[in-house]
């Protein structure tokens, strides 16, 4: 009954939470609509004005890149405000003059590496008394790709100038900050996890391609080149260097470990698409061409990418045993449809609009790959969880199992005996197992690997003990190859245990254990055999008891490794552990 009533006030909170979202957002849109003052003014405010040239002519002229000036002219009207031309060139010098007076002029520097003198803002005073003058503008082109570009000219001031880009730019800046914003809650988070030693390569990848990609967007705005007129040359190879970024880290993200393939045609891809953009720079930088000559190389790069996602999507969603669907198999799709929307943008308007479609993709794309990565990493946290409890409940369960009462009891009443007839080895074996019984409560405190030295000793202190009921029916013995490695601890034991109590003890006579270790390649061999009873390998039983499952559970759990069993009957059993040489380091 309680849990119902908690339950119906949650739903009753969620309601009036919604409820009052609703009539917030109805009260801001009246307030939209109608809740501003009635302003009456006599005056307009004089913003941005086209202005249009009364003539443009194309001459031939020497020492220019392409040998060809393109002239524009106008007639300024009277002028009741001071006032600015402004005009935008995209890989263009430019001069003006006012009735044959140079009052502007871009060259390229003496000493710069390039040729080209980016993209940026052009903005010269025109005064109240430029009234009646003639104005010539001289537009110089860099590259042949931008010689018939049209150039817009614009009477206005600064701040209008500012005001109009920031309009007109507001959703690709808006888009450019989200996605740098998260690049860094990404890379954050990233930072986070792999101090907790958690895997997250996939989603830094992610984050940096966010981060670079967003980036790569806003140092080509128009309106951040308004903000940082100063350096055009600078912040076009900074859009540049951010765009080379982006391929490598956006290719790792789509890779996928269940798909060899796809894994395999990304890297070549991205490899190959570093060094396409690495030599097309380089040609900029030395002379053989220039950079908008290899636009279209460019181009044929981005289409193969495209295709390359295509093939592997489908391929992976067409694949007769799938891995389990996920959105993220359809994410990449996403980008491909924003790349599709912003081509057919351009081919119908003729102007791009700033990949505004692909960054609202890669958006979603980066939520539904950050939501899906956060979930993964809490089911693996809950999973690690479930493994540390039961990792506590094995070690308990083995240590209880180690000194079980009927066990401590046959020990003390052995000591007991020795006390009258031999109270040297009573001592000895009183010493032996306060040491054995130190070692089982120093694993209850810490559960920590220890080295295999630390290891033997607890095996010969246990063994010792186990002679003093068994006597010369019991033998032991060793071939250590190497044993400068860590173990977990409290692994041996049962292993020994199982081997005299269902090994040797049904032997009347007895008979040997044996532990070997050496070193295979990348593994730690250790074996632990007896010439006992041994038993049918086909019947599982026998390696099935509470101690043989939590010394693999263990061994799987804290160093990786395995534990084989092999048994014949009439001839003894073999148990083998096997630890990773990495993980076994000192």
């Amino acid at each position: 009954m309680r849990e119902k009533a908690d339950r119906f006030l949650k739903m009753v909170c969620v309601v009036l939470a919604l409820v009052s979202m609703i009539a917030l957002f109805f009260f801001l849109g009246q307030l939209w609509v109608k809740g501003d003052p009635q302003v009456q003014s006599g005056r307009t405010h004089k913003g941005m004005a086209l202005l249009y040239p009364t003539s443009r002519t194309e001459e031939q002229r020497e020492g220019t890149p392409l040998g060809t000036v393109i002239q524009y002219r106008f007639l300024l009207s009277e002028q009741s405000w001071d006032t600015n031309l402004e005009f935008f060139t995209d890989h263009q010098y430019a001069s003006v003059y006012l009735d044959g007076e140079q009052i502007y002029q871009s060259r390229a520097g003496a000493e710069s590496p390039v040729r080209t003198p980016g993209r940026g803002w052009v903005i010269v005073p025109i005064y109240r008394e430029d009234a009646g003058k003639e104005l010539l503008v001289e537009i110089i082109p860099v590259y042949e790709s931008v010689r018939k570009q049209p150039v817009d000219f614009y009477l206005g001031s600064e701040f209008a100038l500012l005001y109009s880009q920031l309009r007109w730019n507001a959703v690709p800046l808006t888009l450019c900050g989200v996605l740098i914003l998260a690049g860094i809650m990404i890379l954050v988070m990233c930072a986070y996890w792999i101090m907790k030693k958690r895997d997250c390569l996939g989603l830094f990848s992610l984050g940096v391609a966010s981060l670079s990609q967003g980036l790569w967007r806003l140092l080509e705005n128009r309106f951040l080149l308004l903000i940082f007129p100063e350096k055009p040359v600078l912040l076009f190879y900074l859009s540049l260097a951010m765009m080379m970024i982006t391929v490598i880290p956006l290719t790792v993200s789509l890779i996928r470990s269940e798909d060899w393939f796809s894994n395999i045609s990304y890297g070549v891809f991205a490899l190959g698409t570093e060094l396409v953009l690495m030599g097309q720079l380089l040609m900029e930088l030395f002379g053989p061409l220039e950079l908008w000559q290899t636009v279209p190389v460019t181009r044929v790069t981005m289409w193969i990418g495209v295709a390359l996602i295509l093939v592997n999507t489908l391929s992976s969603l067409s694949r007769k045993n799938p891995v389990p669907f996920s959105f993220r198999k359809l994410m990449p799709l996403l980008y491909v449809v924003g790349l599709a929307a912003d081509l057919l943008h351009y081919y119908i308007q003729g102007i791009s609009n700033g990949l505004v479609f692909t960054m609202m993709a890669f958006m979603v794309y980066v939520l539904i790959i950050c939501l899906e990565f956060v979930k993964d990493y809490n089911d693996k946290e809950k999973a690690l969880a479930e493994t540390e409890l039961q990792l506590e409940h094995s070690r308990i369960t083995v240590m209880m199992n180690q000194i079980r009462s009927h066990f401590i009891f046959n020990i003390l009443n052995a000591i007991s005996g020795m006390c009258k007839y031999d109270p040297e080895k009573a001592d000895r074996t009183v010493v032996c197992f306060a040491r054995y019984l130190r070692t089982n409560i120093d694993i209850m405190q810490d559960d920590d690997l220890v080295t295999f030295h630390s290891a033997l000793r607890h095996i010969e202190d246990y063994v010792e003990l186990e002679q003093v009921r068994f006597g010369e029916q019991l033998r032991f013995q060793t071939d250590i190859q190497v044993e400068h490695f860590m173990i977990p601890p409290m692994l041996m034991q049962p292993l020994v245990e199982n081997a005299i109590r269902h090994g040797l003890n049904p032997r009347p006579e007895g008979g040997t254990i044996t532990l070997r270790t050496c070193q295979e390649q990348d593994w730690i061999r250790v074996e632990i055999s007896d010439d006992g009873v041994g038993f049918d390998a086909e019947d599982p039983a026998g390696r099935q008891s509470v101690g043989i499952r939590n010394v693999r559970f263990r061994l799987e759990h804290m160093v990786g490794g395995r534990l084989e069993i092999r048994s014949t009957p009439g001839q003894g059993t073999t148990a083998t552990i096997l630890i990773p040489k990495k993980e076994a380091s000192l």
